[in-house]
């Protein structure tokens, strides 16, 4: 198993540092992709500061004939998946976002999404997710979207959220917060291969590289 585990820098529970603090992360081995085997060199330089964080994923797959596969780099979305992350401060911050690779999202206690990861197809499959929300003092009022891909919008997320008795000074109530939480799968096949592109699966379709059948 070639693959990195989630960004340090950018996990929820993480302070913000007032200063700058940086890393670098690598890989150098074999993966296999598409059923060819390559030699990999990985790169995974990450900085932080202030309440930002930033992280590339640079990486370069070089077959038997000493080819780099040009398959990640022939158009702009190969490039926007080059970013790792990009995060602005933790998710109890008045306004936050992360955008990028999201090992960990975590929804509703864990009754909706429990450390819900967008990286188990990684590095074979690189979705850019995100988050963005909002935290304001105005009776605790807030909301949170998520996606786990922003070009396919497949695995959706939202949370609002309020604490209208905060100024009560009501033991017990003047700290309940109520709130939803919701998520839908819009594609629950979208985990397996789809060889022929005819919407479906290749485990469920008896003629896996015909799509006129």
């Amino acid at each position: 198993d070639n693959s990195i585990p989630g960004d340090p820098l950018s996990d929820n529970d993480t302070p913000a540092s007032e200063g700058m603090t940086y890393g670098m992360g690598g890989v150098v081995g074999a993966i296999t992709v598409d059923g060819v085997t390559y030699s990999q060199v990985r790169l995974r330089p990450e900085i932080s500061f202030w309440k930002f964080g930033f992280g590339l994923d640079i990486d370069m797959l070089i077959d038997a004939e000493g080819n780099v596969r040009k398959e990640d780099w022939d158009d702009w979305q190969d490039y926007v998946n080059k970013v790792f992350f990009i995060r602005f401060a933790q998710r109890n911050d008045p306004f936050y976002f992360k955008v990028g690779n999201i090992p960990d999202y975590t929804l509703g206690h864990g009754l909706i999404f429990n450390n819900f990861s967008n990286m188990l197809r990684y590095p074979a499959v690189k979705n850019v997710g995100g988050y963005v929300g909002i935290n304001t003092p105005l009776s605790g009022a807030g909301f949170e979207i998520y996606t786990h891909n922003v070009h396919k919008n497949e695995i959706l997320a939202g949370r609002v959220h309020v604490n209208p008795l905060q100024y009560t000074n009501i033991p017990l109530l003047e700290n309940l917060k109520i709130g939803l939480n919701a998520g839908i799968d819009r594609n629950q096949y979208g985990k397996y291969p789809d060889s022929d592109g005819d919407g479906v699966p290749d485990v469920y379709d008896k003629f896996p590289n015909n799509s006129n059948s």
